[in-house]
């Protein structure tokens, strides 16, 4: 079965990655990836606590996109019912020259996996992707299984 439900904004689309789900509105997309919306997927590795794996994932961000920042610390949540985190990055994009922002949601699944949510969106359009950013987070629905 799928792996988890999530409900976006209606004026998204989904566009299936390599290893994730990016979901964005019209005109936020293209070769170099999204400028604004969301990217839902699953980390392999190795890291058995989920703050490691966390650290892991955004270290592994950080060193992809040399441009952004740690901006927060990370805070921890629920999920789904599950232990997660939460941090913020930023950042003057390469792609647009104008600064973003970047939240990541992380969770564990039962294989040891991180479960990750990535919001990306203009620093200047926050407050507008803020909440669909929780809006997705809040309506996540893993498979219990997973």
């Amino acid at each position: 079965g799928q792996l988890f439900q999530v409900r976006v904004p209606s004026n998204w689309r989904q566009f299936p990655g390599q290893s994730d789900i990016w979901f964005a509105p019209e005109g936020a997309y293209g070769n170099q990836g999204i400028t604004h919306g969301a990217t839902i997927g699953v980390y392999k590795t190795q890291q058995r606590s989920l703050d490691r794996a966390t650290q892991e994932y955004v270290n592994g961000i950080l060193q992809a996109n040399n441009y952004l920042r740690r901006t927060t610390n990370y805070s921890r949540f629920r999920l789904d019912g599950r232990n997660a985190y939460a941090v913020r990055l930023s950042g003057r994009s390469p792609v647009t020259g104008q600064n973003e922002y970047a939240i990541i949601y992380t969770t564990q699944l039962r294989d040891g996996s991180l479960m990750y949510i990535v919001g990306v969106a203009p620093q200047n359009e926050s407050y507008r992707y803020n909440r669909a950013f929780n809006t997705i987070v809040r309506s996540l629905n893993i498979n219990r299984s997973a």
